[in-house]
């Protein structure tokens, strides 16, 4: 073999020549070290890393370093005293690790042989190590195998290892000694510590692949606003998260204690958790339960479910979700709460009477009282509640609006209260929160209070003396805190008067009175009413209102309007629905207000004087609001009234408003 290499490097035979003189994979890579001049005489290694180049690439390759340690060393645990020392490489054949007999690893250091020099076959030629990395497969160098000078005394058998994700090689694993000590089953060694390093790299990345599963499961867990725990069969906590130690008011995290021993500790900590208890032991699933915790230390409310944890169709534990019911309560404020944002702002008003009921609503809402409003259908008691409402410390909780007399007599009570699971025929097998709970903390506006059944009303007045409901079909009280603001259109004295209505809750609700006049008494509101309507259609309808003829709003002031302020919003709504033009006018208005200065146009004497005066009223009244909303632009005024300037002239001489 030193003749073949000495005759080869030096180029006295070429690659026929050799035959079957060496072994193929051999002559392969004699051939690549010929083409890439790699140098066959050096007696030492030529590159070798620089402390900083060297610290980084072991951090690069710590993983691998980390694995194969305990390989390395159980490796050398065999060879031990006999001159052979363990390597391993990175996959650009760089040293980074060397374990070996004192003796023996001094030795190699003078040949340049130590942690960070490089053992490619690009700068060493044919070696065990840098030609595996190169064919991918294990290989074992000889004596005069090797390409160059410094590498001849020895042998060495390394094979490649592979990232068991990529498939990629990472490194080598190399065992180099003595050159007559060359045994086959050296490389057999060197591929089982592979084949071990490569198991223990796997193993490293699934244990690492469930930790982050686990890890994330957990940072969900605790990241939710609900409160999580999850019981075994056997009542043993398996996973609580913070939210829950929370909701369940404990002064440490349970999981791994015993639910029975925390919970049922003495038959007053039972009590206490009782509703808590009954979603752990059912076998069913439930879902939205309201839950009552009530400790010394305070009255906690939650929405519970339960879920069932199976394992091959067998249950094997429970899941158990509390979800803090003020989070339900903003849900139910943002969906059905605040469809109108009313304000007493959007109340304002000419009349003194209207006034003083906004003036009256205005300081009302800044108790907890409950407040009673009457007056005719249609007069505004709901925009009025609303008001009050979001004038309240109650703002930003639930506004929950019912009508008394729309809902029928046998479903008003779960309507109100809700219903436990199988109260009855057709109902949700978990229950239902009526709207006294969906309004906790917050308003129930209850309309047409009138129209209540006497046995609901026993049933209300109960609730309000005891701030707390009871679900059809249940037997356990839920405390509610809820401001009611209660309307109606009927003479509830008269009511009771005449046994319709109990004089006891008709008390308790009537705590703030306010009767809202009707329409017909506050007319001077009729023209702004009309623009904030025509704004609000408008843009419902998509429709474009420039202009209202004065004759439109005068039939409106001479009208009583028996449906009060609906019944202009649907006289709007026809009028802007109906027209052909920019301009609202006469023609615009149903049968029967157009006609409704004709018997008073027929009438004589003091008839007709009304009409003039009504009519110069309601002519003043549009006037003056275009002025206003024109900031006294008279020309502005005169177009939008489609009059000339000298005709509103005219006007503003006759009506006393040219200085106005």
């Amino acid at each position: 073999m030193k003749s073949i290499w000495k005759s080869y490097v030096t180029g006295r035979i070429n690659d026929d020549e050799i035959g079957n003189r060496i072994r193929p994979e051999i002559l392969e890579s004699w051939k690549r070290c010929r083409d890439n001049k790699a140098d066959p005489f050096l007696k030492s290694c030529p590159v070798l890393l620089s402390p900083a180049e060297l610290g980084k690439m072991i951090t690069e390759n710590s993983d691998l370093l980390e694995v194969a340690e305990p390989v390395i060393d159980y490796i050398y645990e065999f060879v031990a005293g006999t001159g052979f020392v363990v390597m391993i490489c990175d996959r650009d054949g760089y040293i980074l690790r060397r374990v070996g007999d004192p003796e023996t690893l001094t030795s190699m250091a003078l040949a340049g042989f130590v942690e960070g020099s490089s053992c490619s076959e690009a700068v060493l030629g044919t070696n065990a190590m840098g030609t595996c990395l190169i064919v991918d497969e294990p290989i074992q160098v000889t004596g005069y195998e090797h390409w160059t000078l410094c590498t001849h005394i020895g042998t060495c058998s390394a094979a490649p290892i592979h990232d068991p994700v990529r498939g990629a090689v990472i490194g080598c694993l190399n065992l180099t000694g003595p050159w007559d000590k060359v045994h086959p089953h050296t490389l057999g060694m060197v591929v089982a510590g592979v084949g071990a390093i490569e198991s223990l790299l796997e193993s490293q990345i699934n244990y690492r692949k469930a930790v982050l599963a686990d890890q994330s499961k957990s940072l969900i867990m605790e990241s939710t606003s609900d409160g999580l725990i999850t019981i075994d069969n056997n009542g043993l906590i398996i996973y609580a998260n913070g939210r829950a130690t929370k909701f369940l008011a404990l002064d440490q995290n349970p999981t791994g204690g015993d639910v029975h021993t925390i919970f049922k500790s003495c038959p007053e900590r039972e009590k206490s958790y009782g509703d808590f208890l009954r979603l752990v032991e059912s076998k069913e699933k439930i879902t939205d339960e309201s839950i009552v915790i009530q400790i010394p230390s305070g009255l906690f409310r939650y929405m519970g479910s339960a879920y069932c944890i199976q394992e091959k169709g067998e249950t094997i534990g429970r899941l158990i979700v509390l979800q803090d019911i003020s989070r339900v309560n903003r849900l139910v404020t943002k969906v059905i709460g605040k469809q109108a944002r009313t304000s007493f702002a959007d109340l304002r008003s000419q009349n003194e009477s209207f006034q003083g009921c906004v003036e009256t609503a205005l300081s009302a809402a800044k108790t907890n009282a409950n407040i009673l409003l009457l007056g005719e259908s249609g007069t505004g008691k709901e925009l009025f509640a609303r008001a009050i409402h979001n004038a309240s410390l109650r703002s930003n909780k639930p506004f929950v609006a019912i009508n008394c007399g729309a809902i029928p007599r046998d479903l008003l009570s779960s309507e109100l209260f809700g219903y436990a699971g199988g109260a009855f025929t057709g109902a949700h097998k978990s229950g239902a929160p009526g709207k006294f709970e969906l309004a906790d903390g917050g308003t129930i506006f209850l309309d047409e209070i009138g129209d209540m059944p006497l046995e609901m009303q026993a049933a209300l007045l109960r609730v309000i003396e005891e701030k707390s409901i009871m679900r059809v079909g249940s037997g356990k009280r839920i405390p509610t805190d809820v401001r009611i603001i209660a309307a109606t259109n009927k003479d509830l004295c008269k009511e009771v008067e005449n046994s319709n209505f109990r004089f006891d809750l008709y008390y308790r609700l009537n705590v703030i009175c306010i009767t809202l006049p009707p329409l017909r008494e506050r007319k001077e509101d009729i023209p702004t009413l009309i623009s904030k309507l025509i704004d609000s259609v408008v843009a419902d309808l998509g429709k474009v209102v420039e202009k209202v003829d004065p004759g439109f709003i005068e039939r409106c002031m001479h009208y009583d309007w028996p449906g009060n302020i609906r019944e202009l919003r649907n006289v709007i709504e026809r009028a802007i629905s109906l027209t052909t033009g920019p301009t609202l006018s006469v023609r615009d208005l149903p049968s029967h207000l157009s006609a409704s200065l004709k018997p008073i146009e027929e009438s004589a004497g003091g008839g007709q004087k009304v009409l003039r005066r009504s009519s110069r009223d309601a002519e003043r009244l549009v006037i003056k609001k275009h002025l206003e909303e024109c900031m006294d632009n008279r020309s502005m005024v005169a177009e939008k009234l489609g009059v000339s300037r000298s005709t509103l002239y005219r006007k503003l001489k006759e009506l006393d408003l040219m200085n106005s």
